[in-house]
């Protein structure tokens, strides 16, 4: 992390010391032993607020104290970690690959635990217990409703991500048992997985302050950007060449929110709408191609809709970002009908409560 040293040395020497036992002799003296530590660290360097943007360090400070070997550990920090975040990935498989992590209460709204207080993603606070391995007791906690808890295991198998929802885990699972008839793989085969639709950042190579041209001239293109339309000459676009000429959708890059908290029902994505052949975007959005005709670009459109589907991408979104990866548990469909929730809670058997549970998490959206 680029940080400024002499300012964060002082304030975090916990965190630089690559003895953190040595650390603490030489602080508080050679009989200093803890049995329990509570904390609740900062959370990243500053930038002014709680942007993502933003390098988190609480990680940092959860690993030293692990170190030190105390009977328990219990820390509150925020929950993006589960499946996302800046340099979180070693972590993030530390921590659901050890059996120690006993418990973990997850507030899917920060202001339910730090009133006034907005940080997307929640925070969660979690219980480390050194000599009681075990499955882990995980409560999601959301505003008003009965906190729903199941004692689980961290990781699923085929995931490296903490699925955070216990009856989004069902859900999901009954996806996936339809989608790959196996009831214990919540991996889709390559050729059922909707990310393999979905472009990387930069789809054709134009940064989110590109600026087209006003006016076209024969051949150019047009160009989906930040603010509006434009035109650009179809030979300067080097990169996704291969969808130019098709049908395709294009999404919002952001998901839409509030500041920095988050309320549910929530949209999850931003409004979605279709690009016709010869047309591309800037990095403001993500392209979703190709499509053979309008009309699969339709019904692919209505899927996106659909408050099931968006509830996948929520299992695998830490933040408002929503890049490719997002929708790794979205399978593929037929792309020949306009979809409905209707038919999506019957094709994959949602019951009348998991139903309940993804009306309160995701709004309808009108196209």
């Amino acid at each position: 992390l680029d940080r400024d040293s002499e300012l964060e040395n002082y304030a975090y020497g916990f965190i630089h010391t690559n003895d953190v036992k040595a650390w603490i002799t030489e602080i508080f003296g050679d009989n200093m032993q803890f049995d329990v530590i509570i904390g609740n660290p900062p959370y990243q360097l500053s930038d002014g607020g709680y942007g993502t943007s933003a390098a988190p360090i609480y990680h940092h400070f959860v690993e030293q104290a692990k170190a030190l070997e105390a009977r328990y550990l219990s820390m509150i920090i925020p929950a993006r970690w589960f499946a996302g975040g800046k340099g979180l990935n070693d972590f993030r498989e530390s921590m659901l690959t050890d059996d120690r992590l006993r418990s973990i209460n997850d507030y899917l709204t920060a202001s339910d635990v730090f009133p006034g207080v907005g940080l997307k993603g929640g925070v969660c606070y979690f219980l480390w217990d050194r000599d009681n391995p075990g499955l882990c007791h995980v409560t999601t906690h959301f505003k008003d409703n009965p906190p729903s808890s199941a004692i689980r295991p961290l990781l699923q198998k085929d995931v490296d991500i903490f699925i955070r929802f216990n009856e989004g885990l069902s859900i999901l699972k009954k996806v996936m048992a339809v989608e790959t008839g196996q009831s214990d793989s919540l991996l889709l085969p390559e050729h059922k997985r909707f990310d393999q639709l979905v472009s990387s950042s930069k789809p054709f190579g134009l940064r989110t302050f590109f600026k087209g041209k006003s006016t076209k001239k024969a051949d150019d293109l047009l160009v989906y950007q930040n603010g509006g339309t434009a035109y650009i000459a179809r030979d300067e676009i080097k990169i996704g060449i291969d969808v130019i000429d098709t049908w395709k959708i294009f999404v919002g890059r952001a998901a839409p929110g509030t500041g920095n908290k988050d309320t549910y029902p929530h949209k999850i994505l931003s409004t979605p709408f279709i690009g016709e052949p010869n047309s591309i975007s800037s990095e403001t959005y993500l392209c979703i191609a190709p499509f053979d005709s309008k009309s699969e670009a339709e019904s692919a459109l209505s899927y996106l809709s659909c408050r099931l589907t968006r509830l996948l991408i929520l299992l695998h979104k830490p933040s408002q970002d929503t890049t490719r990866k997002v929708y790794t548990f979205v399978p593929t469909q037929e792309w020949t009908r306009t979809w409905t929730d209707a038919d999506l809670y019957e094709k994959y058997d949602i019951s009348a409560s998991e139903i309940a549970f993804i009306e309160a998490f995701v709004r309808p959206m009108e196209l």
